[in-house]
């Protein structure tokens, strides 16, 4: 696995959270695993860039137009003086493929469990 963030007690160590391309403040709000909550006050166009790994399950919650990007392998969003406050989440496809298939072998079971006990009463009152 690549390790794409900078170490802190490295010289080019720019915080958790940082802004490129434009000046302004940035920082965290929330932070949990799978949900990131960001307060940005931006000057102009730029990046919210995360210092954490890129992976393609991340996404940007509530805001049209605003995806979630890799910049040297580090989590990116590109925003507006507009964009106060960015809430990314983690929700991979592979992770709703699993439930979908899940939820449909449950249902499965169930309808053929109950089928076949229908079907065992059925027989029961025909001795």
């Amino acid at each position: 696995m690549p390790q794409n963030p900078t170490p802190v007690d490295s010289d080019q160590y720019k915080g958790e959270v940082y802004l490129e391309g434009t000046e302004g403040k940035v920082y965290f709000k929330e932070w949990t695993p799978n949900k990131l909550k960001i307060n940005v006050s931006a000057k102009q166009r730029g990046y919210l860039i995360l210092n954490q790994n890129y992976y393609s399950g991340w996404k940007v919650k509530g805001k049209k137009g605003l995806k979630v990007e890799s910049i040297k392998g580090l989590l990116a969003v590109k925003i507006s003086p507009a964009d106060k406050e960015v809430e990314l989440y983690y929700l991979p496809t592979s992770f709703i493929i699993g439930l979908i298939v899940s939820s449909t072998t449950l249902l499965l079971i169930i309808a053929f469990l109950l089928c076949s006990k229908t079907h065992r009463k059925k027989s029961y009152h025909r001795l």
